[in-house]
């Protein structure tokens, strides 16, 4: 039996999509990385293309409502939460990146959010830019949703070109900081 909301079940099967590529990699390494039989993976799944489907889909469920929360949180240093909302979009998805088909996951994860019926990304820039508002980072809502449409692409522009998590980490300090540093001398 495989446990759907095993959180690291996704990010485990797409790293070995990224590592190897969707036609290397077989329904049997899949159920090898659950640790389950790979008739158990078809009785689920019952392709690869839905298993893929299914971790890019749990993979970005599970991101970006860990970021909700973060952003629902009362917090006392803005900066902070952030660096932690962008530790997850960012930062935590550069282990896929990093490997030979990593971008083409990538690229398959852009195309499945556009399409989500969820509006992760719309969700995402208006819960961003609501908190840069509220936050004193801008003078307006719409001024947030602004900004953070830029951050989130800038984001996503050096998620293409990291190295490691750590230069991703001082990457992103430098975005936040050149994009907010106007309203944040007061933070």
């Amino acid at each position: 039996m495989i446990d759907s909301k095993n959180v690291n079940f996704p990010k485990l099967v797409l790293r070995k999509f990224a590592v190897d590529g969707y036609k290397k990699t077989s329904m049997k390494e899949v159920a090898e990385i659950i640790g389950v039989s790979r008739q158990a993976i078809y009785n689920r799944f019952k392709s690869k293309d839905i298993c893929y489907q299914w971790a890019i889909n749990s993979y970005l469920s599970e991101m970006y409502l860990n970021i909700f929360k973060i952003l629902n949180t009362q917090c006392e240093n803005p900066m902070k939460t952030l660096t932690d909302v962008f530790e997850l979009l960012i930062v935590e998805a550069v282990d896929l990146v990093k490997h030979e088909y990593g971008r083409k996951v990538f690229d398959d994860a852009l195309i499945s959010n556009a399409k989500s019926d969820e509006d992760w990304t719309i969700r995402l820039i208006t819960r961003l830019g609501t908190f840069l508002y509220g936050h004193g980072f801008t003078s307006s809502e719409n001024d947030g949703s602004k900004k953070a449409f830029v951050l989130i692409a800038a984001g996503k522009g050096l998620l293409l070109e990291s190295t490691s998590k750590q230069k991703s980490r001082e990457d992103i300090q430098t975005i936040l900081y050149c994009i907010l540093k106007q309203a944040d001398t007061h933070k």
